[in-house]
């Protein structure tokens, strides 16, 4: 189980009084979205600031859409680089 980078909570969106956004970032590995917990990618992520699932970093894929690949290519990172 992960928990809040800020505040060590296991919650997941608003309610974080030490983020700056107020809302819960975690501290997770590659299978689950870094805002939410959701093991998907791509948009629907409804406590991201962008809309868009952020996994946490390993397992040598991306954090925005599991892909292994590197460089440019990534659809749903901001600036359509992968990020490993």
């Amino acid at each position: 189980m992960s928990s809040c980078r800020y505040c060590g909570s296991s919650s997941h969106g608003s309610g974080c009084s030490y983020s700056p956004t107020r809302k819960h970032v975690h501290i997770a590995d590659s299978s689950s979205c870094i805002y939410c917990g959701s093991s998907s990618y791509g948009s629907g992520c409804s406590y991201s600031p962008t809309g868009k699932h952020k996994h946490g970093h390993g397992g040598d894929k991306c954090a925005y859409c599991g892909s292994t690949s590197f460089g440019s290519g990534c659809s749903y990172s901001p600036n359509g680089c992968h990020e490993h």
